[in-house]
């Protein structure tokens, strides 16, 4: 394999190693100039997927929130490759009935984003 052959495969894997924290940044981006409500934890749990002989585990926690007496809910995910230490550690950040910050599209209050980096001092 050549110099350019090995760098540009090395790139692609970093790529992709990179797409789902480019992915959440995008989703960031996107949702920063969304209006706030606060919402709650409904729950938070850990899943495991195998994907050939390796263990994933991803965090996954559901929320809730009313825009104008309409209830609202999401769920949102975050992957943690193999460390199932680390996922059980975020899922108890999380606990149920937690106030949390919400962001909501005013143009569909059923499209919302939570980030964590909305989260300090809601609790």
């Amino acid at each position: 394999m050549s110099y350019v052959s090995s760098i540009l495969v090395l790139a692609a894997f970093i790529g992709l190693a990179c797409l789902p924290w480019l992915s959440r940044q995008l989703r960031f981006l996107q949702t920063r100039s969304w209006p706030t409500v606060q919402g709650s934890v409904d729950s938070a749990w850990v899943s495991t997927e195998l994907q050939g002989k390796s263990t994933f585990f991803k965090g996954k926690l559901a929320y809730s929130y009313a825009i104008e007496n309409q209830r609202y809910s999401g769920e949102i995910q975050r992957n943690f490759r193999g460390n199932e230490t680390n996922a059980n550690a975020w899922v108890a950040d999380y606990p149920h009935g937690l106030p949390v910050v919400i962001r909501y599209s005013q143009s569909n209050a059923s499209n919302s984003s939570f980030d964590e980096r909305d989260q300090h001092g809601t609790g």
